[in-house]
């Protein structure tokens, strides 16, 4: 996996895109999709979302750090993301226009014209199907890179349980 993610602050606005790569290690192949979110961790999320090609629920997102090294002010100190996320399956409605609430981070009063697979810049609105909550945990260095670990972690969970279904 490779996530690449940049903000821009214009004045009110703030406006994040992600660029995420996957490889599927059954096949080899290489897939990347970039997405526009209010932050670069949603940003990173919705590109997920559009490469999957399924809609979810983000239920809990929780990062932590953990130090490393002998303190904060000492040299070879390493700060450690570490993040979990709980998804849901959703499936997506079939409304056709969703309106965000104005206090939204980026988007002030904006309507959003959804299909059931939800929009280009990969926003769906979801109903949430009651059922399992699937874990992710991810680490590293990099708050955006654990974020990706841990919501492709769950959502491996999700797919694998559906597959034995």
């Amino acid at each position: 996996m490779v996530v690449s993610a940049s903000s821009k602050d214009a004045g009110k606005i703030t406006t994040s895109t992600a660029t995420v790569t996957l490889r599927n290690n059954v096949d080899e192949e290489e897939v990347m999709e970039a997405a526009i979110g209010i932050g670069p961790v949603d940003a990173t999320f919705k590109a997920i979302l559009k490469l999957i090609g399924r809609p979810i629920t983000l239920t809990q997102y929780q990062v932590t750090k953990i130090e490393g090294g002998s303190g904060p002010d000492a040299p070879g100190n390493d700060a450690l993301a570490s993040v979990v996320t709980q998804i849901k399956a959703a499936k997506a409605r079939e409304d056709a226009n969703v309106e965000l609430p104005a206090d939204f981070p980026g988007h002030q009063g904006a309507r959003v014209l959804m299909s059931p697979a939800g929009n280009e810049l990969g926003i769906v609105k979801t109903a949430s199907t009651g059922g399992i909550t699937y874990t992710g945990i991810g680490h590293s260095t990099d708050i955006i890179v654990a974020s990706a670990r841990a919501y492709i972690s769950a959502i491996n969970r999700m797919v694998d349980h559906e597959a034995k279904q």
